[in-house]
């Protein structure tokens, strides 16, 4: 009998191929050159003191996976998952590259993880064992611009306007969380946008909302749009008339007592995923999978900003039922982004302040994802298939 830690490694192979073998399906690109992709380098393993917990002598592993790209910058976009393993790191490497390629980010030269949980841990703790995992590994070179095109060194120009002047305020700090959900923000627009959806029917749920929701609610504000639900903590609020938006941006601390807002019902799984919208942006994959729920989604575009992509069966399920899935890759990892905007003042010698990178960002999000929906809507053309296809087509100028 196979003990748990072998039945692990096996579902964790299985993932990794999963998401080869539908990355050729989507591009026609051969499995195997696909595996090379996978077999850069050994995933390295960096045991880490822990310094909570010295007396029982215990330690923190951390992994670093080298990829096939000129060294970049002093510091790496890294994953912390309790359940992190060399071979789940390598299928988050696979998915980053994917990302930072449709995307035209720039590419990290390693990918770094912990299996650490973020919410049990204090950020300055995390950050000295990353410190420790950054020592670990000896660091070294330069930021290089990932260029699509061998002709243009620099295929997405940054525009005078972000250059910081002395007239501006000291820059903000960079957030580390809440890009992700920020991105599918930006695609939101986009949609609304293309499809000339009216303003009263701008609707959207959001699926596992985390603390840091910041810049997404934002944008929601400015554009008007309503949030009719949310699901935070594995509990589920609903408000036809929508949630007080500028409460939630004054006061962080709110989205805890949701069902004390005017018009709001606390649900159960089945009323919440029952409720009509336009769009649900989903930031975990887990409350969709539980029995049932992904039956009873009723919008018109699922957008997965969540790490395991669905299978194909669910997504096929979804399209009978007249829901456009928007793939997985669409929506880069909060590290990923963070680590690109960091590039990006590294290079420039610029320093963000608060409104520049989300409008920065959000150019490159609607830029790209215009292009991607115009091109599926008149080509009649697979929404997954060509994101891959896109995301391969830059690559392979590399």
């Amino acid at each position: 009998m196979l003990k748990r830690s072998e039945n692990i490694l096996i579902e964790l192979e299985r993932e990794l191929l999963y998401d080869i073998e539908n990355a050729a399906e989507w591009t026609g690109i051969p499995v195997q050159r696909l595996m090379s992709i996978t077999n850069w380098s050994p995933v390295l393993t960096h045991a880490i003191p822990n310094w909570l917990d010295i007396s029982k002598n215990s330690q923190i592993y951390g992994y670093s996976i080298k990829l096939p790209f000129l060294e970049n910058f002093r510091q790496f976009p890294a994953i912390l998952d309790r359940n992190l393993t060399p071979l789940s790191l390598k299928s988050e490497a696979l998915k980053m590259i994917h990302q930072a390629a449709i995307y035209r980010l720039y590419l990290p030269s390693q990918i770094i993880g912990m299996a650490i949980s973020k919410e049990e841990l204090s950020s300055e703790y995390i950050e000295q064992l990353m410190r420790s995992v950054y020592r670990s590994i000896a660091l070294n070179g330069k930021s290089v611009l990932f260029s699509v095109y061998p002709e243009c060194p620099n295929p997405l120009p940054l525009s005078a306007k972000y250059i910081t002047k002395t007239e501006k305020p000291l820059p903000d700090p960079l957030p580390e969380e809440g890009l992700t959900a920020f991105a599918a923000g930006c695609i939101a627009k986009m949609l609304f946008e293309e499809e000339k959806i009216p303003d009263e029917e701008k609707k959207l749920i959001v699926i596992g909302l985390h603390s840091n929701f910041s810049d997404l609610i934002k944008l929601a504000e400015q554009n008007r749009w309503k949030i009719v639900g949310i699901n935070y903590q594995r509990a589920y609020y609903l408000n036809n008339e929508g949630f007080d938006l500028e409460m939630l941006l004054k006061d962080k601390s709110a989205v805890q007592y949701l069902s004390k807002m005017p018009n709001t019902k606390v649900a159960n799984p089945s009323e919440f995923f029952s409720t009509e919208s336009c769009i649900a942006i989903a930031l975990e994959r887990r409350p969709l999978i539980l029995e049932g729920t992904l039956e009873k989604l009723n919008c018109r575009y699922l957008f997965c900003a969540f790490k395991k992509p669905l299978h194909k069966e669910e997504i096929k399920n979804l399209d009978r039922r007249g829901i456009v899935a928007f793939p997985e890759i669409l929506f880069p990892a909060d590290s990923l982004l963070y680590f690109h905007l960091n590039c990006v003042e590294e290079n420039y010698g610029i320093n963000f302040c608060l409104e520049d990178y989300r409008d920065y960002l959000e150019e490159i999000v609607l830029e790209t994802t215009r292009d991607i929906w115009k091109k599926s809507r008149c080509e009649k053309l697979d929404l997954f298939k060509l994101c891959y296809f896109v995301a391969w087509e830059n690559l392979k100028f590399i």
